[in-house]
């Protein structure tokens, strides 16, 4: 099963592509791994044939190496996107560059060439016109230096292992104009293939692994030689290990070199997996042309099986021979395609993925036909009766492909890898794409589906121009239906699917019922017949603009039910189905729940998990919390926390009802309709309970990329507060008051130029007043972040005698209770020197903080080292009859989590030398947020 690479295979291959030699790039390389300085000295000859229609006065050539070489590059910036400063803070020794020392052509005349702007690519200016069929050659010497592999898991470890990949000059691919893209690490690079050579020496004490073919290795003292060959390749991938980690499989149908494994999953069983694979790509796809396919670790790594199957392995709840069989396959099919089918990776990406997917979904079919999503764990007393624990495996391709059209931030399939949110391009369009296949697959039958890919792939691997259309005819060459509706909807908009079952009426012999498109996407569904759980009927229609009628034979059936396979991502399954046995029997019964479930369309799901809130009046409040949210997002939710206060005695909680409206892709996207209520005590015995309707609309750009937001709110609110009586004469206002709230929020959350804005105005029977805050943080190329906030208030108009309305230099009395105080009416101790940075933002407790007329402040702050930041802090007030006042304070600033855990230490202000006073530990201020969903939201921002 397992033995070394042999040279017999040379002959074949050389023989095999012998006649496409002829008209093809062709590239040498002699290239040397310097250990001690992570260099490689290259001396490339590449022979550039123009196979295009064009003469070309230039020549451009990808040069990826040269992503991580300053914080301007196109990677930089796609970190600074995904919130990864990794990049941007990088040491010199860890980044890479590519040193060009000269370029010549075949007449020994030096050529100009640049860099082209700021991008991976090199330009080389040709003294000639290139006509079409004429070839050229280049000799190019240079030398790069490799990138730490922290950024991308390519280039140089520590340890002193390497991963090559994307690592030389390759040509950029001509088609009626240049396609130059940059490194974004999206494992993306087009380039046109060649027949490459390369002499490569490296260290000794290091094993290689390769996707081209080794012929022939030999070792001298201090280092190593080998000769790789590729032809038809576009890249070649070499990767240097310490210890053999990768295993040659001389399998039926192809040979694989891998250092995928299992600890449980024995090596002989490992081998039978593999032949087991790679037999079925076989089948599936065609004989694979190259004489080693490379599956390693760090691609599976990049690109994972999501979700169940990341959870720690003493928790994993697969067997481990369904467990590697399909981390080994879905790497295996990603480098398959990847090395045989030349599509555009960036512009035509979702080919692949639906190819992929699609044998990701018929191999389990096939295969594994009972295997639960969950796993062994469906079979956990308390987690069966999940519906979660009931969903069968290929289930999840419509449950996470689902989940951002539910948030609305879904993107076509054929929107451009580049483009794409990260969680749409690590998961969701791959997903969409494999089962919309799937979804052909049902509506076509007789495995039209599955000769299609065969036809396409057999037609056109190692095909440099092959492109989507290409895959679309030969899909319809196997059909004589019209399948316009899935290239034209299902691929190329983000319409969604949505039906429903309307007005089922009876006779002996016949249903008549109408079918509803909710969203008017021209697409076929299918309607499914059960008598009690067995499918009687299958029919599908088509060509429903907006409502349809339909009549069946009558057969039996007792429910009706769209989409029954869950073959089709259908946005809203919730009223797929009619009874027939009446209306009461349509009903949908109630489902309560433990924790969070996946929808079930069958029931009215009703979740509730204990919970626990605290703050030092109430105490920690143990309750239950009550709502019926999903994994997946719904129009309708609702949320009811109640809680028990065993210092206070009594129920204390909050609610909410809200309905969410989303619209377009961009522009006002969403709105929200919320009515909510929450009651808590403010002081011993005191309690206040606040009631709040309120609207909010939301703005973003054509670009979901990009990390700007706008929301316009507008809520009543209304507060009742009971007041003990031992204090009840310290209150200088109302107990009970409400407030008209108007606000407009802009904010880039950009991890590198973070801006946001707001101007607030606030109406009651007692003042009118307006606010404007601006915030903006900026991470310098010198690595020095600086941040800069300024917030004025005016009273348009004030009827109060008390600071209780007023605006606040430090710690605002929060009067509309929005922020999570700890002790908000503590005035000593720890619970007092909680700080949230709201109206001035000052650190220090100065005297007479408040302001009854107006204030500006200003906020500054930059870094001394690493997360070490000093602080200082401007503004005047004034109250009326007053005038107005300078304040200002300045500190050290421990800047741990950004706006999650921080600590401020005054040194100067107002009061003098802070540091010097005997209780200054009490002058210490504290940032700290405990809500699990703000935390977790740290965590999830870079996914949507």
């Amino acid at each position: 099963m397992v033995i070394a690479p042999s040279i017999k295979y040379i002959p074949f291959f050389l023989l095999l592509f012998g006649f496409r030699m002829l008209g093809q790039h062709t590239n040498e390389i002699t290239a040397t791994l310097k250990g001690e300085t992570k260099e490689i000295e290259i001396k490339q000859k590449f022979t550039y044939l123009n196979t295009s229609t064009d003469g070309l006065t230039a020549l451009y050539f990808n040069d990826w190496n040269h992503a991580y070489s300053n914080k301007k590059t196109a990677l930089s910036k796609r970190f600074g996107e995904e919130f990864k400063r990794s990049l941007h803070l990088a040491k010199d020794r860890e980044r890479s560059f590519t040193n060009i020392v000269s370029i010549v052509d075949d007449a020994y005349t030096g050529l100009d060439w640049n860099r082209v702007e700021n991008k991976d690519i090199i330009r080389v200016q040709l003294k000639e016109v290139l006509t079409p069929g004429a070839s050229i050659q280049l000799f190019f010497t240079y030398t790069i230096r490799l990138p730490h592999s922290k950024f991308t898991a390519y280039g140089f470890h520590p340890n002193g292992e390497y991963h090559l990949k994307d690592w030389y000059l390759s040509p950029a691919v001509y088609d009626k104009g240049w396609k130059l893209y940059d490194n974004m690490d999206l494992d993306d690079n087009f380039t046109a293939p060649s027949n490459t050579t390369i002499n490569f020496t490296y260290p000794e004490k290091l094993f290689l692994a390769s996707n081209f073919l080794d012929s022939g290795q030999s070792k001298f003292p201090g280092g190593q030689y080998i000769h790789l060959i590729g032809n038809d390749r576009k890249n070649c991938e070499i990767i240097l290990s310490r210890i053999q980690k990768f295993t040659k499989h001389i399998t039926t149908p192809l040979t694989v070199t891998t250092d995928l494994e299992s600890n449980r999953y024995d090596k002989v069983s490992q081998g039978l997996s593999i032949e087991k694979v790679a037999t079925f790509l076989n089948q599936n796809l065609g004989p694979y042309p190259h004489p080693n396919l490379l599956v390693n670790e760090v691609a599976y790594n990049k690109n994972p099986l999501y979700g169940i199957n990341q959870l720690p392995s003493f928790i994993r709840p697969y067997e481990e021979q369904f467990q590697f069989e399909m981390k080994f396959l879905k790497t295996a099919i990603h480098a398959y395609l990847k090395e045989t089918i030349y599509l555009d990776p960036r512009a035509e990406r979702w080919v692949h993925d639906a190819i992929g997917n699609y044998l990701m979904i018929k191999y389990v079919e096939d295969h594994y036909p009972d295997q639960k999503l969950a796993g062994k764990l469906s079979r956990i007393w308390g987690f069966r009766s999940f519906h979660l624990a009931k969903m069968d495996f290929n289930e999840q391709y419509a449950l996470l492909s689902m989940l951002p059209a539910r948030k609305n931030i879904d993107q076509a399939l054929a929107t451009p890898n580049d483009s794409l949110i990260k969680f749409n391009q690590k998961i969701a369009n791959a997903y969409k794409a494999g089962l919309g296949m799937s979804y052909l697959d049902e509506y076509l039958g007789g495995q039209k589906v599955d000769s299609s890919i065969i036809s396409f792939y057999q037609a056109h691997r190692l095909n440099p121009t092959v492109t989507a259309s290409d895959f679309q005819k030969e899909v319809e060459r196997y059909t004589d239906q019209d399948i316009d509706w899935f290239f034209d909807e299902y691929v190329s908009t983000r319409k969604k699917i949505d039906f429903k079952i309307k007005k089922v009426e009876k006779t002996e012999d016949s249903l008549t019922f109408v079918i509803k498109n909710k969203q008017q996407t021209n697409v076929p569904i299918s309607v499914f017949g059960l008598q009690k759980d067995s499918v009687v009927s299958h029919y599908w229609f088509k060509d429903i603009d907006t409502s349809r009628t339909f009549t069946i034979p009558r057969n039996g059936e007792d429910r009706l039910v769209l989409n029954y396979d869950q073959k089709i991502p259908e946005f809203n399954q919730r009223d797929n189905w009619k009874t027939l046995n009446g209306f009461f029997a349509s009903n949908k019964k109630l489902k309560f729940q433990f924790f969070k479930d996946t929808e079930d369309p069958y029931y009215h799901q009703i979740f509730y998990v204990p919970i626990a809130n605290f703050n030092v009046y109430d105490g920690i409040t143990p309750g239950l919390r009550i709502y019926n949210k999903t994994f997946l997002e719904r129009p309708f939710q609702y949320d009811i926390a109640p809680t028990y206060s065993f210092l206070e005695k009594t129920v204390v909680g909050k609610a909410s009802l809200r309905y969410r409206k989303y619209h377009g892709k961009s522009g006002l996207f969403v709105s929200n309709y919320t009515f909510s209520g929450s009651t808590s005590h403010f002081q011993v015995n005191s309690r206040y309970t606040t009631l709040t309707p309120a609207v909010a609309f939301g703005w973003r750009p054509e670009n979901l990329m990009s990390n700007r937001r706008q929301t316009l709110l507008l809520r009543y609110r209304s507060v009742f507060r009971k007041i003990d009586e031992s204090i009840a004469d310290q209150l200088d206002t109302q107990p009970d008051y409400s407030v008209l709230n108007l606000r407009f929020l802009d904010v880039d959350n950009d991890i590198i130029n973070y801006t946001s804005w707001f101007l607030d105005a606030q109406h009651s029977s007692d003042f009118t007043k307006l606010a404007f805050e601006m915030e903006y943080r900026k991470l310098f190329e010198s690595n020095r972040q600086l941040n800069l906030r300024l917030y004025a208030g005016k009273f348009l108009r004030n009827k109060t005698d008390s600071d209780f309305f007023s605006f606040a230099l430090d710690r605002p009395t929060d009067y509309l209770f929005d922020l999570n105080y700890l002790g908000r009416s503590e005035n000593s101790g720890i619970y007092s020197q909680q700080i949230i940075i709201a109206e001035g933002g000052f650190k220090s407790q100065l005297e007479n903080p408040f302001a009854n007329d107006w204030i500006v402040t200003t906020n500054t702050s930059t870094n001394i080292w690493r997360w070490i930041e000093a602080y200082g802090d401007l503004g005047y007030i004034r109250s009326r009859g007053q005038n107005a006042r300078f304040v200002y304070d300045s500190g050290i600033r421990l800047n741990l989590v950004t706006d999650y855990f921080e600590l401020y230490f005054p040194v100067y202000s107002n009061r003098g030398w802070e540091i010097a006073d005997r209780d200054y530990g009490e002058r210490i201020r504290f940032v700290v947020t405990i809500s699990p969903k703000t935390l977790i939201g740290l965590f999830t921002r870079q996914w949507f």
